[in-house]
């Protein structure tokens, strides 16, 4: 439940927060995020009862819904184009070595100390991180339209949100349960098809999926984030459980794959973008 409560705070709010970054400002919704982030996780660590640690990390994962999309939008917009890919190389290795190493340091710091102390290594890093954010030039999309699409919003959310409990909570299910989950996810996303197609500053620009590349690499990075998660999630608790491994060994499996991100990040970087079509 704990962990549930992150993930599926995070992924049902991270479109709409990207949306909201780029009217109201990139680097004022990554400054909020950071904050909600750091201050969740030291209710988390203060936490005595399962409830009050269950709804401090749906604000965990509200805040880092915030961070993700906009963190890395702000970032190719501070660097000019001819180092923007190589910036966002070594992002992406630095964030698959925290990726990687999170259960290796997250394992090692239970075992030593406490399950507390994982949320209490997050405080520091927020408010670091906000204050580093703050000093950046502030960043905007590039729509003329200004206006939230509220009701877009809300069903891409609700959307997102009965899918990912019902992914969540399913197996425990009649498959009659199920079945009337999925009907319920398909009516909102048609209701969201619909809304887009009228609004007037749509949360989604819906001409984004004619174009080929895009939506192959968007259905590619959403198989390789949705395995990455489920690697994380999985191969912990199978080297605990079945294997019997420490805490502490168990995370330390992650290290070869931390240290292929690190490298990997970088050198996609350096990819030289396709040139443009005539």
């Amino acid at each position: 439940m704990v962990i549930s409560a992150y993930l599926l705070s995070t992924g049902t709010l991270m479109l709409g927060a990207g949306r909201l970054g780029d009217l109201f400002g990139r680097r004022r919704l990554l400054v909020l995020g950071l904050a909600l982030f750091g201050t969740s996780s030291l209710v988390c660590a203060l936490a005595l009862t399962l409830p009050v640690l269950v709804g401090a990390r749906v604000a965990q994962g509200a805040g880092a819904a915030m961070i993700m999309p906009v963190g890395l939008s702000l970032l190719t917009n501070v660097y000019p184009s001819e180092l923007r890919g190589r910036a966002t190389g070594r992002a992406l290795g630095i964030g698959g070595i925290a990726t990687a190493c999170g259960p290796f340091i997250g394992g090692a710091l239970t075992e030593a100390v406490s399950w507390r102390a994982v949320f209490w290594l997050n405080v520091p890093l927020a408010a670091l991180g906000a204050v580093w954010a703050s000093r950046t030039a502030e960043s905007y999309g590039t729509s003329t339209h200004r206006s939230v699409d509220w009701r877009g919003l809300f069903t891409a959310t609700a959307a997102l949100a009965v899918l990912a409990f019902v992914v969540d909570r399913g197996r425990h299910w009649q498959w009659p349960v199920g079945l009337a989950g999925l009907v319920v996810v398909a009516a909102l996303l048609i209701w969201f098809v619909c809304q887009e197609r009228k609004a007037a500053s749509p949360l989604v620009e819906l001409t984004l999926f004619r174009n080929g590349p895009y939506v192959a690499l968007t259905l590619a990075g959403g198989v390789a984030n949705a395995t990455t998660v489920i690697f994380l999630f999985v191969v912990p608790l199978t080297l605990q459980g079945q294997w019997d491994l420490s805490v502490a060994l168990a995370g330390t499996a992650f290290l070869v794959p931390a240290l292929a991100m690190a490298l990997a990040g970088p050198l996609a970087g350096r990819v030289a973008p396709p040139a443009a079509c005539e």
